[in-house]
């Protein structure tokens, strides 16, 4: 095995080992300017291992969970998942998992120590989403500490469970399954009418069930005012690391081509009129967007991209201009999210007939259960209302 070997070379100190034959010529790896013998020697033992691991710089029995999940985003996530996933994967660590199990090592970390992990999650209160999303993360990375890194030789994971329970201890949102009456609709749009930023997105969520992302990245292109359809093929996300919009399948993949009632086509032809006028009328000083993998929406370099929802002047609107807006209708409406004009549109379907299929695959459910759980939830709201009436037919 090769030595690990310091000398001083002036004032500080160098540590050196050989390194494998290139062009059968000796090779060594060395680096100075340490204080200290002993400041180098640490330092060698770590370049030595880093060079005989190929590079990793891990040591599979000290290392912490903070440590290796850091090593598994960098490693794995980041090159593998979109960023949007990978900001949600951080996020969750920072919050739940590392302020509890950070500090401990890798190898010795038990199911029994997870499990009680999720556990005081659900007993906190956490939506059974967070705690998914979390016992996720937590088996995917240990799955991967096993192979193919072998650090470990069994997930800890692998029978913790989500404990049954009652729905109730379980939190969700206090939004989730709002529907917004059509006094406060009237009163959004009211607030804010067409040409202002926030106005279409808002009007594909009610009128269409677009997601946010999706409704902010409708393009000219997705729209057929032949057939009155939209085809919803992207979302619009923000990477984290990299600081910039770009494009991405719909949530589940869920393309899709859905029907347009007649006020959004006319608008949608209202819009493009103006628009082509808005470009005709600006010339040069009108903003061009382009789209390109390594620098997402920009205004220099990539393909030509025509958002149906754009300032005056061509400008790109970005997604979180939904946020001032929000902030201006929680004023007279407290509970208001841009998801509620999805579930309200979802809602309103379903109350006047729509098939279940139809309302699933328009909304671009991953599953029949999710527009089932709306419909559930309306039968039972019928079923008081009857029961309402019944009392007072024979009272």
């Amino acid at each position: 095995m090769t030595d690990i070997n310091t000398r001083k070379r002036g004032k500080k100190w160098e540590y050196y080992f050989e390194a494998a034959r290139i062009g059968g010529k000796r090779q060594r790896i060395s680096k100075g300017g340490f204080s200290t013998k002993a400041e180098a020697m640490r330092a060698g033992v770590e370049a030595m291992h880093e060079y005989q691991n190929a590079g990793t710089v891990i040591v599979p029995a000290d290392i912490s969970v903070h440590d290796y999940m850091e090593y598994w985003l960098n490693s794995y996530c980041i090159p593998n998942l979109k960023p949007s996933t990978v900001t949600n994967y951080r996020k969750y660590l920072r919050l739940h998992v590392l302020p509890v199990i950070g500090k401990y090592r890798l190898a010795n970390l038990s199911a029994e120590q997870l499990q009680a992990l999720i556990n005081d999650m659900v007993s906190a209160g956490y939506s059974r989403n967070t705690v998914t999303g979390v016992k996720g993360i937590l088996s995917n990375s240990m799955n991967y500490a096993v192979q193919p890194l072998h650090y470990i030789k069994a997930s800890p994971m692998a029978f913790v469970k989500i404990p049954k329970g009652s729905r109730s201890a379980y939190k969700t949102s206090q939004y989730e399954r709002e529907v917004i009456e059509d006094s406060i609709i009237e009163q959004i749009f009211e607030r804010f009418p067409k040409g202002s930023s926030p106005y279409l997105p808002m009007l594909f969520a009610y009128h269409c069930g677009m997601r946010l992302g999706e409704a902010y990245a409708v393009t000219w292109d997705n729209v057929d005012f032949e057939n009155k359809t939209i085809t919803i093929n992207k979302q619009l996300q923000w990477d984290d690391e990299q600081k910039f919009w770009y494009l991405t399948p719909p949530k589940y993949n869920s393309v899709r081509t859905i029907g347009i009632d007649q006020f959004v086509l006319d608008l949608l032809k209202t819009v493009k009129d103006e628009q082509e006028r808005a470009k005709a009328y600006y010339a040069e000083y009108y903003t061009t967007i382009y789209y390109n993998e390594n620098e997402g929406i920009n205004e220099h370099d990539g393909e030509v991209i025509r958002f149906v929802n754009t300032y005056e002047n061509g400008g790109f609107i970005q997604p979180r201009t939904i946020q001032h807006a929000s902030m201006a209708i929680h004023k007279f409406y407290p509970k208001f999210t841009f998801h509620a004009l999805r579930h309200t549109h979802c809602t309103r379907l379903l109350e006047a007939g729509a098939p279940i299929k139809y309302v699933q695959e328009r909304l671009g459910h991953k599953d029949v259960k999710v527009t089932l759980d709306v419909y559930n939830h309306l039968t039972q709201k019928q079923t008081e209302q009857g029961n309402e009436i019944l009392d007072k037919l024979f009272k």
